[in-house]
């Protein structure tokens, strides 16, 4: 086992969320420590924030990076992932439309590719007030 007297607690936690692929459960059993202290420290220590901030951030711009090499090698999957996620407007399967008919019907629908459109009818509130 390496000499770990040389570093701090926060230190030995941040080595073992990077190890851990930024897993707090995992760091904390790692360097026996609870999540309980982990959100402590974030609370009271802002450059401990700060570092975690930089240790997920090192972590995605890794996963981007392979997430990138499969783009450019043709896989399909990841073309269709990162269309769908950065060019929600265009590529996204699901569309969200509301519209209001006044006092008839109020409509709300969610349109998935591949499927028939499901449409929810609500009553207009102003029908199920007593008449006068």
């Amino acid at each position: 086992m390496a000499n770990y007297t040389n570093y701090t607690k926060k230190e030995l936690f941040l080595k073992a969320y990077r190890a851990k692929m930024c897993n707090i459960s995992r760091a904390c059993e790692g360097i026996n420590m609870t999540r309980r202290t982990y959100y402590n420290w974030l609370n009271k220590f802002p450059k401990f924030k700060e570092q975690v901030e930089e240790v997920k951030e090192s972590l995605n711009d890794m996963v981007e990076g392979k997430l990138i090499n499969n783009i450019e090698k043709g896989n399909q999957k990841a073309i269709e992932f990162w269309l769908t996620n950065n060019k929600k407007d265009k590529y996204n399967n699901r569309k969200e439309l509301e519209f209001t008919m006044p006092k008839v019907i109020r409509v709300k629908t969610f349109i998935q590719a591949g499927e028939p459109p499901v449409i929810k009818d609500e009553p207009d509130p102003e029908e199920d007030k007593p008449k006068k």
